[in-house]
């Protein structure tokens, strides 16, 4: 519950389609590795964040208010690195103007980095990310 008077609590709902996006943003920024425009093996370098935004809308109600995740786009043009993504400005205001023109009914509600760990014995001792039980 929020201690705020004023404020109300929120739920984020996330479609199927754009948790699909979501994991395979994860998992390619984790298992498949490009240096150089060319693919190599896990292992060879550490993996690099990847970063992207989140389209769809929100409801608001008396008691919560509901942001619903519809889409994911990710930006190929982030500066990407194992510690750190910065977006591109560039793409996420071209973004904004496209989608504003073809889908007006849709915002960009928020972003989405990856945090990609070395091997799965980094992520479980600093308890990486973990999907939501499913209610």
């Amino acid at each position: 519950m929020v201690d705020d008077e004023r404020a109300k609590d929120v739920t984020i709902h996330v479609s199927d389609s754009a948790l699909m996006h979501l994991l395979l943003a994860g998992m390619e920024s984790y298992d498949v590795r490009l240096y150089g425009g060319k693919p190599i093996k896990r292992g060879k370098k550490k993996p690099v964040e990847t970063a992207g935004l989140l389209w769809g809308y929100t409801v608001q109600r008396d008691d919560m208010d509901h942001v619903m995740v519809e889409h994911v786009s990710t930006d190929t043009y982030a500066t990407r690195s194992y510690w750190d993504v910065e977006l591109n400005d560039t793409v996420i205001d071209t973004k904004r103007q496209i989608i504003r023109d073809r889908w007006p009914h849709l915002l960009m509600i928020g972003d989405f980095h990856t945090h990609p760990y070395e091997t799965y014995k980094d992520a479980k001792e600093v308890k990486g990310w973990e999907a939501s039980p499913k209610t």
